[in-house]
């Protein structure tokens, strides 16, 4: 885990620097909804992910943006779940909640439209939680108004530890704006 924590670091380092050199771009926040389907064996204890995030991206190249996030997302726990847990004597079992921390790249394949890639730790907040691998592909649509635009975007997200994963296609609608 400390080696992730490290690699986060240094790469928020080599963006800074890097950032400096690229003029006309500016830096955007975001803020954003996040919404996560479970898939693949995740499907079967989750219902949904709901939550938000924070986004920064950092001019790299003229099409290239460096990006780290941070957000706070809960899994409900599906009823046929909670109902099973409950007749084992566990009551709060209702949601999972957890803290992605990622980084990663964008790219501007046209003025509008980008691929990304991200990862970094899925760190679970409850009680006896577990931290994770991340990882996510996905593209997006950056709608540009005034200093600041809608920013929608698809991804798969993966979480890997102890040779398993939870899967989740996530949809994220932000508000993004130019620092």
């Amino acid at each position: 885990m400390k080696k992730i924590y490290l690699l986060v670091m240094l790469c928020s380092l080599v963006a800074l620097k890097s950032s400096a050199q690229t003029k006309g771009q500016p830096t955007r926040l975001s803020v954003g909804a996040e919404f996560g389907l479970p898939v693949g064996n995740a499907s079967g204890y989750y219902s949904v992910g709901l939550g938000g995030s924070l986004k920064v991206d950092i001019p790299i190249a003229p099409k290239f943006f460096f990006t780290g996030s941070a957000g706070y997302t809960s899994y409900l726990v599906k009823n046929s779940v909670k109902e099973t847990l409950k007749s084992w004597g566990i009551t709060n079992n209702s949601s999972t909640p957890v803290v992605p921390l990622k980084v990663g790249g964008k790219y501007f394949i046209s003025p509008l439209f980008y691929g990304e890639a991200q990862v970094g730790a899925a760190i679970e907040t409850d009680s006896g939680g577990s931290t994770s691998f991340a990882w996510s592909p996905g593209v997006g649509f950056l709608l540009p108004a005034g200093n600041g635009g809608v920013d929608l975007g698809i991804r798969y997200e993966g979480w890997s530890q102890h040779h398993s994963t939870f899967g989740q296609f996530g949809i994220r609608v932000a508000y993004s704006f130019n620092l």
